[in-house]
């Protein structure tokens, strides 16, 4: 960036070099400047060679004093007078309030011939031999002892750069106090921060609230675009917290939707929080992943590091890491000229670059909120456009092996042009550009771009040595696919069928559901009856009756058993519900439960929905895959409850349409289209929690079913055997 921070190309050379351990000269050849036998960094001891060692002490010397001086509350002086009768100095001294502190700097050639072998000890040495030289200034004087290479020794490493008297200021708190004292003296800083005692909302919001709360946003966002007042923003800064405030009170919507006059009438919260509680990993861990927080959960057990305390000490050490500027960085005033305009997809970009769990600021957004507002539709292609023409797409191609290879012929072009074009430029500059920016964007390529058929296009072509055989990984892949195939043929029918429902798309997404709510939270009783569905293993050995009805345990006979603690009404009501309460959430829908179809024989419909001038019916039903009616193939089965449906509500015609799920998250073909556009209708937010909401009630019923089955069981053991911390009460 200057010409005083530029290396010539020798001397980025001679960098490396001792970078590599590579002598100056072979060890074999003498020196030819002082005859000695050539030794690893002899450069620094030959008494013959170029020396610049008086040049180098006065630049480093250079160096400290303008570092100093730029401070305005120091008083510094180059070459202080220490003892008049011997004319000793020093090299800096530094006054700050009443004490003045000496430093005088040595750079060590750690390769001498009087060198320890520990560079530590023989830096030591060097300034314990300074101490003695400037005895009379006691604990006012510090040595700054640097090898030729750039190693500090251990007390100057604590004295540079900001502790101790050389980095001494006046205290971190008040520094802080008296910087941001005319900030915080404004009427819209004040209401931040007195609403900044409102908690933010860490839990996945309900579709129907952010839902509102993306309106008022946007309303806000506007207000301020078309009138960029302080007022306008402190708005939409304290929106986040008006959410939070509004959830307490049960008075979310109405408070979103007349946001300013909200904030005019109502009196700064005064919340009282309290005193924080110290959790072990396994509590910090939970309460992480209530949040959402997947990622930091699983590290705050793999490295169980709690909060450094807010002491005096930890502050010393933060400060040390990010010493505080200049008062006035900038003291001449300068007038840049304006740059290119802020576009909207700019600023959602810079947005998406924050880290999803990046603690908010004073104002509460945080990333999941901001998501709320800046969600717009993802692009996408048709899957036969992907197959046939290919799509770039982060830094690789998805597509034909033809597009493919277009793609990397013409990304390794570009990449030979890079590199030849680097050896023109000056050697650090090529080796940051080299460093830093190409070898990433090839090992990129190497990474994400799939090399079957590019073989070619890597390496010079060569003939074969020999005929290639499989690697291991497909030998492997060959086997593992023929197993497969051998277990499954010999799988009994209804473990095929169950097979099928654990794969299905409701089937598995209890897996994947954080407890973020109590309602999406499952007992552990409930957790290990389904990982034993997922495993195949039947409520109790085939050889036993069932305690409840008397007949013999087959696998799922829990779907079935009428004797059990059947939840299948509430199963039914809490789907039903899931679905009003979803499709509800989306204002241009009309959604009306239990509607009327029939007024003679009073039929009626699970939901009904008015989209534009049309009115769709939908009635619901889970069936069991496993009962003794059913047929072999579970599509089948649940084909027939579907045209058992439609004639029932035959006087309904094309405006009908039956959701059909069986108890394990299997959907009838037609119930999987119509619930992709109803997943279509109401919008990601709303969709997820569908499918959660789904899944949670067909999982908790099977499993609820399941112990009632086997209650003769000892008690605990089930979870014993997950969990050894935690017993069924």
């Amino acid at each position: 960036m200057k010409k005083t921070l530029s290396f010539a190309d020798s001397e980025i050379t001679e960098a490396l070099r001792s970078r590599l351990f590579y002598p100056v000269k072979p060890p074999s050849l003498p020196c030819s400047s002082c005859g000695a036998i050539v030794a690893f960094q002899h450069e620094d001891t030959c008494k013959g060679a170029a020396r610049r060692w008086i040049a180098r002490h006065d630049t480093v010397v250079r160096a400290f004093y303008r570092a100093l001086a730029s401070e305005p509350t120091l008083e510094v002086q180059k070459e202080p007078l220490v003892d008049k009768a011997t004319s000793l100095r020093a090299d800096i001294a530094v006054t700050i309030g009443n004490s003045r502190y000496f430093y005088d700097i040595q750079i060590v050639a750690i390769a001498k011939d009087s060198a320890r072998s520990d560079p530590y000890e023989t830096l030591r040495e060097a300034a314990e031999e300074k101490r003695r030289k400037y005895r009379a200034l006691g604990a006012f004087f510090q040595p700054i002892i640097i090898s030729s290479g750039g190693l500090m020794e251990l007390e100057t490493a604590k004295t540079y750069p900001t502790e101790g008297p050389i980095g001494g200021r006046s205290p971190l708190e008040a520094q802080h106090q008296q910087a941001i004292a005319p900030i915080v003296e404004k009427g819209s800083i004040k209401k931040l921060l007195t609403f900044s005692k409102v908690p933010i909302p860490e839990k996945k919001l309900y579709a129907r609230h952010a839902r509102a709360f993306a309106i008022a946003a946007s309303k806000a966002a506007e207000a301020f675009c078309k009138k960029p007042t302080e007022k306008a923003l402190l708005s939409f800064l304290l929106l986040p917290r008006v959410l939070g405030l509004g959830l307490q009170k049960g008075a979310n919507i109405p408070t979103l939707e007349d946001l300013e006059t909200f904030l005019g009438q109502q009196k700064p919260p005064t919340l009282q929080k309290n005193p924080p509680k110290v959790a072990n990993p396994a509590q910090r861990a939970v309460k992480l992943l209530e949040r959402g927080f997947l990622g930091r959960a699983s590290r705050t057990l793999i490295d169980p590091v709690p909060i450094a305390p807010n002491t005096e000490a930890n502050r010393a050490i933060l400060l040390e890491k990010h010493p505080i500027g200049p008062e006035k960085p900038f003291q001449r005033k300068t007038y840049p000229r304006p740059g290119q305009p802020v576009t909207e997809a700019t600023v959602v970009k810079a947005i998406t670059s924050i880290g999803k769990e990046k603690a908010p600021g004073l104002s509460g957004w945080t990333r999941p909120l901001l998501d709320l507002v800046i969600r717009g539709d993802s692009p996408e292609w048709p899957l036969k456009d992907l197959q046939l023409e290919g799509l770039p797409v982060l830094g690789t191609y998805i597509g034909p092996i033809a597009g493919r290879r277009s793609f990397l012929a013409g990304k390794l072009a570009t990449l030979e042009g890079a590199l030849t074009a680097l050896k023109d430029l000056p050697k650090q500059h090529s080796l940051l550009l080299l460093r830093g920016s190409i070898q990433l964007l090839l090992r990129h390529l190497q990474r994400q771009l799939c090399p079957i058929g590019l073989d070619d296009l890597g390496s010079p072509p060569t003939a074969p040595i020999a005929i290639e055989g499989p690697t291991a990984k497909e030998v492997l892949i060959e086997a593992n696919k023929a197993r497969l195939e051998t277990f499954l043929q010999d799988l009994p029918t209804l473990y095929q069928q169950a097979r099928l429902e654990n794969a299905s798309y409701l089937g598995r997404k209890w897996l994947g559901v954080l407890p973020m709510k109590k309602t999406l939270s499952f007992a552990d009783s409930e957790i290990t009856e389904a990982l034993r569905s997922r495993l195949f293993y039947p409520v109790k050995p085939p050889s036993l009756p069932c305690s409840s009805c008397g007949a013999i345990v087959a696998f799922q006979h829990e779907d079935t058993c009428k004797g059990a603690a059947r939840r299948w009404i509430a199963r039914h009501d809490t789907v039903v519900r899931a679905f009003y309460r979803a499709l509800a959430s989306e204002p241009t829908l009309e959604v009306q439960k239990e509607p009327l179809v029939d007024k003679a024989t009073s039929l009626r419909a699970d939901i009904a929905v008015t989209i534009g001038n049309s009115r769709y019916f939908y009635d619901i039903q889970i069936v069991a895959i496993a009962k003794d009616s059913a047929r072999s193939d579970p599509y089948e089965t649940l084909r027939e409850a579907a045209e058992e449906k439609r004639r029932k509500y035959r006087a309904l015609g094309a405006f009908f349409q039956p959701i059909i799920i069986s108890s394990g998250g299997l959907m009838e073909l037609e119930t999987a289209k119509t619930y992709r556009k109803l997943q279509d209708l109401v919008g990601p937010v709303a969709a997820a929690q569908l499918d959660s909401s789904i899944a949670l009630a067909l999982t908790r019923t099977r499993a609820i079913s399941a112990a009632s089955i086997s209650k003769e069981a000892p008690r605990g053991i089930a979870s014993s055997l997950w969990n050894p911390s935690r017993r069924d009460p």
